[in-house]
């Protein structure tokens, strides 16, 4: 009887053993895709910060209402340069 019971104890302790394993190496496959997945993300968000700094230059800007919205430089005498009144924090409306 005790030999019964010792064997499904060692069979009880393989099986707990091979389960572990499978369950750790199902965990570390998971960090490895979330890892990959991070490290594309990252890249990806590297990519359209440059693109953005790109379309938001003011040459860019400047182009695209030219050619799409027909806009044109006044001439230097129209423009009118205004001072503002008051300090930085009274124009933030602190």
């Amino acid at each position: 009887m005790h030999l019964l019971g010792l064997a499904f104890l060692v069979t009880g302790s393989a099986a707990g053993v091979v389960y572990q394993n499978y369950y750790f190496r199902d965990l570390f496959m998971e960090i490895r895709r979330l890892e990959t997945a991070l490290d594309n993300g990252e890249v990806e968000s590297g990519q359209l910060q440059l693109e953005k700094m790109t379309l938001a230059g003011y040459g860019r800007i400047e182009s695209t209402a030219r050619a799409q919205m027909g806009l044109i430089m006044p001439p230097w005498e129209s423009i009118v340069y205004l001072k503002p009144s008051g300090s930085v924090e009274a124009l933030a409306g602190d």
